[in-house]
Parts: C-alpha cells; structure tokens; sequence
C-alpha cells in the first residue's frame, strides 16, 4: 500500500523512444484476456504489496464449500499511522467462459485503526479455471493527521 505511484512491470517502447509504463493490472488483465502468459517470463502478480505508509493486499480462496471463488482484501498500516476512514476497491474476474466478473467495494470510519481487512464470497459455485483479482490503484485510508495512504494494487491470479 501506499505511494502515489502504482507498481508497473509492463514497458512500451514507442517510435520516438520514449518508454510509458503501465500498471501491472492492466498487462496482467490483457495478457489474460488475450490469451497470453502470465507464468514465469509473464506477469508476476503479487498478493501483497509495501509502500511508505504501510503494506495493501489480496487474495484468493475455495469458499467453504470447496468452490470457487472467495475474496480477502485488507491493508496494514506502519509506522504508528492510525487510519480514521477507508475507500477501498477490488475486482476479480473469472475464467474465460463463467461470466464471473465482481467488483468489489467498501467504505467506512475506522476509529483510529493501523489496518482493515475485507472480504467477499460469490454466491455460487462457479467453474473452475484461472481467477485473477485486483485492488483499485485509488484504494485509500485517510489518516488521523491528514494524510492519505494509496494502495499499490496488490494482485493475484491462481486456479481455482
């Protein structure tokens, strides 16, 4: 959690030689979408993710039942930081064919809170296949003295 900047490991070379950086999100759901790798030599997601203020993260569980797909999203704050509201966003995106597609979304006061910690079911079993998760870049905790800590998109993709 927690810097301006969203973690990117996706590089675009263009005509004039400038590189653009894009988020990791966003080559990880294309790769997917497209097809393509997201195993070693593709995107790497990672679940959890450390900032300056703090660390953010997701994951991706069976339900109870066995079946997908189950959701635990949350931040941790450091350095003593006590957070006294949150926005927090998600999305998880389903394989290929099982029309899952959720977004995920949670606000609130927190009463001087150092983390925060939600999570989601689907309220089917759904298919089975690759699943990939992913914190909104604009997820935030407000602090007790003014400032704002921003998630650094934690993500994750895994069979369920």
């Amino acid at each position: 959690m927690i810097d301006s900047e969203a973690p990117c490991c996706g590089d675009i070379q263009e005509s004039i030689g400038q590189t653009l950086t894009l988020p990791a999100t966003v080559v990880a759901q294309a790769q997917r979408l497209s097809g393509g790798s997201t195993t070693p030599g593709g995107v790497t997601t990672q679940n959890a993710v450390s900032g300056t203020c703090g660390s953010s993260y997701i994951y991706l569980y069976e339900r109870s039942d066995g079946t997908p797909v189950r959701m635990v999203t949350g931040f941790n704050l450091s350095g003593g930081r006590r957070a006294i509201s949150y926005s927090w966003g998600a999305e998880i995106i389903g394989p290929s064919g099982s029309g899952y597609q959720y977004e995920y979304g949670a606000s609130g006061s927190l009463a001087f809170r150092t983390s925060w910690q939600g999570s989601h079911n689907s309220g089917r079993a759904y298919a089975r296949g690759d699943y990939f998760a992913y914190v909104f870049n604009y997820s935030y905790a407000l602090l007790d003295n003014g400032s704002i800590c921003t998630s650094e998109e934690p993500s994750q993709e895994t069979f369920l």
